[in-house]
């Protein structure tokens, strides 16, 4: 995958982890503090999707390529 890839990937992570913390979906759950401890399952999952996609994409962004023979 190329840096542009990696960029994407990471953008697309950090937009699923604020639909998750802003709570868009309606999942509700959310207290006046924010604790992550509260949240209903759905909306732990989706903030862990989002966290997964973010860091593959900044993986992707560090890796140095391979070397060719």
């Amino acid at each position: 995958m190329n840096k542009m890839g990696g960029v994407v990937f990471m953008m697309i992570g950090l937009a699923v982890i604020a639909v998750a913390y802003f709570d868009v979906m309606g999942s509700g759950g959310s207290t006046g503090d924010m604790l992550v401890g509260g949240w209903p399952p759905l909306r732990t999952g989706v903030l862990s999707v989002g966290a997964v996609v973010a860091i593959f994409g900044c993986y992707s962004l560090v890796k140095k390529p391979a070397k060719k023979k």
